[in-house]
């Protein structure tokens, strides 16, 4: 039974067999469709018997090299053409002739560079425009508080600050009555120091003495001498009721007391006690620091003369130039209303500099312009003076 389906299966396929292999020709126009479209299928239709090389094919004539359209244009006229950098220029600072050699000279020039260095002012937040007020530059005046030589400003320190200072003055008395001695003189070296300090921000107190050396020659009314001693001791307090940020202006009054510890010739109100009274009002700016005085000594005691001394109204108007960051000049107008001996003034010229933030150098010379009828007076005078933050 197997044998006979066997049998008939290949029977079956030797016939299939060539009718598959028979191409099969009938186009569309059998079906009933139009010529056109006929050729249309023979157009677009795909005869998979062609011979059509392969991409393993050695010959060359293969497959047709490509042709490229030939360019009408580069379009360098799109790209920027290449640009050659810029050499960059460091900044070479140019090498100075004195250029500092060993450890001396190095530290003299970095002292000079910082005592030149212009420091910026501390940033005030009530000045609107923003002004380069230059800072402060303290120092004591002849009598402890802080000021120029002679005029107590309104300016004072900040809380908790403590000021030593100390003086050398010289002065030579060679008037008398208003007019000159040719005769003699008395010479008076005269050292001054204390102690300054600001209680609160608005409050400052002084407490100072002055060491005394004077040796009179020929002067008349007064027999020679000479003597060294502690010559006054002085109290004074300054107290800033006025200040205005935004303007940069301050007002303020003081009191004082000084007293003489001996029998006096030259000291302004002799061998008594007197009592003084001011008023102080300052004015900072850029180019200069104004600061004004007046005030009032009321004097006790006796003159070399005998006589009573009399009380005094003092007036002092000083000018602060800042021509450096640490350096300060100074120029003031010192006057006194002396009852029954006129009006003496004094034109002073002086300077101030810091050296470091604690410690500053001062230099006075007062020069008499307008002469009173005092018993004894100067004519020249000069002070050198430090001021030392504890």
């Amino acid at each position: 039974m197997k044998l006979k389906n066997t049998l008939a299966i290949g029977l079956c396929l030797s016939f299939i067999n060539p009718l598959m292999a028979v191409k099969y020709e009938r186009n569309l126009e059998d079906f009933g469709f139009s010529a056109e479209v006929e050729k249309f299928r023979r157009r677009i239709s795909v005869d998979f018997d062609q011979n059509i090389p392969s991409a393993n094919s050695n010959s060359s004539s293969a497959i047709p090299n490509p042709v490229l359209p030939k360019l009408q244009s580069n379009y360098s006229d799109l790209v920027p053409p290449p640009t050659k950098p810029k050499a960059r220029r460091y900044f070479q600072p140019r090498l100075r002739d004195n250029v500092p050699r060993t450890r001396d000279e190095f530290t003299r020039d970095r002292r000079k560079r910082l005592r030149d260095y212009k420091r910026p002012p501390d940033f005030n937040l009530f000045l609107q425009n923003h002004r380069n007020i230059p800072g402060q530059v303290f120092g004591n005046t002849d009598k402890g508080l802080t000021g120029l030589y002679r005029t107590v400003g309104a300016t004072t320190m900040p809380k908790s600050s403590y000021l030593f200072y100390s003086q050398f003055s010289f002065m030579r008395f060679d008037r008398a009555f208003g007019e000159r001695v040719n005769t003699g003189h008395i010479d008076k070296f005269l050292v001054p120091m204390g102690l300054s300090a600001a209680l609160t921000d608005e409050f400052e107190i002084a407490l100072s003495g002055d060491i005394v050396n004077e040796q009179a020659i020929n002067f008349p009314l007064i027999n020679d001498y000479e003597k060294t001693e502690l010559e006054e001791l002085n109290f004074l307090g300054k107290y800033k009721f006025f200040d205005n940020p935004s303007q940069q202006t301050m007002g303020a009054f003081g009191f004082g007391v000084s007293s003489a510890m001996g029998k006096q010739v030259t000291r302004r109100a002799t061998d008594g006690t007197s009592y003084l009274g001011f008023l102080s009002a300052s004015k900072l700016t850029e180019k200069v620091n104004v600061h004004g005085q007046i005030g009032i000594n009321i004097a006790s005691g006796k003159g070399a003369t005998g006589n009573e001394h009399p009380n005094n109204l003092f007036y002092n108007i000083g000018f602060e130039v800042p021509v450096a960051t640490r350096t300060r000049t100074i120029l003031e107008v010192n006057g006194l209303d002396w009852a029954g001996y006129g009006n003496n003034l004094d034109l002073t010229v002086g300077a101030r500099y810091q050296v470091r933030d604690e410690f500053s150098l001062q230099f006075a010379m007062p020069i008499n312009v307008l002469r009173s009828n005092f018993p004894q007076d100067y004519s020249r005078m000069f002070s050198i003076g430090l001021t030392l933050k504890l």
